[in-house]
């Protein structure tokens, strides 16, 4: 049996098929390896945390999601927006809506899930590094912030 998906054709054994064999990993204990940095002296490490399988955010399992650039980069459209598109293109409504500008998700590949750290199987060595990754995104997360802030004003 197949079903057609945004013009896409899904087999149901691939979908029915076991969540190892649908992302490629053979063992249930999955680990997840992030790079770390020593601010002391600058060398790197990796460090593999205990991971488990989590729908993917981005296109919420289904692996493909909107083209960023027929979607005015994410923001969506406004109403006047949507009546230019729609006036230049009759067609332009039932092919958005329809799955004619999906992509395959760029985060999950297609593959519907993302590994993720497994927080809850984290000993006391991997939490206080676990700790260090989350304070090293969140720094880089603010100095992303800080940049589009400075392009808004003009630098």
């Amino acid at each position: 049996m197949q079903s057609t998906i945004h013009s896409r054709v899904y087999s149901r054994d691939k979908i029915c098929a076991p969540i190892h064999e649908i992302i490629g990993c053979n063992s249930m204990m999955n680990t997840k390896n992030v790079t770390m940095y020593n601010d002391d002296d600058g060398t790197s490490y990796v460090v593999a945390f205990p991971a488990k399988f989590e729908v993917c955010d981005r296109c919420g399992g289904h692996g493909h999601h909107m083209d960023r650039r027929f979607d005015n980069d994410g923001q969506g459209y406004t109403s006047s927006e949507w009546a230019e598109e729609c006036e230049a293109d009759p067609e332009f409504s039932s092919s958005y809506f329809g799955g004619r500008f999906d992509c395959v998700c760029e985060v999950c590949k297609g593959k519907n899930v993302v590994l993720v750290i497994d927080e809850a199987r984290l000993d006391e060595e991997k939490e206080l590094e676990y700790q260090k990754h989350l304070a090293f995104l969140q720094e880089m997360a603010d100095d992303e912030a800080m940049r589009a802030s400075e392009r808004r004003m003009g630098a």
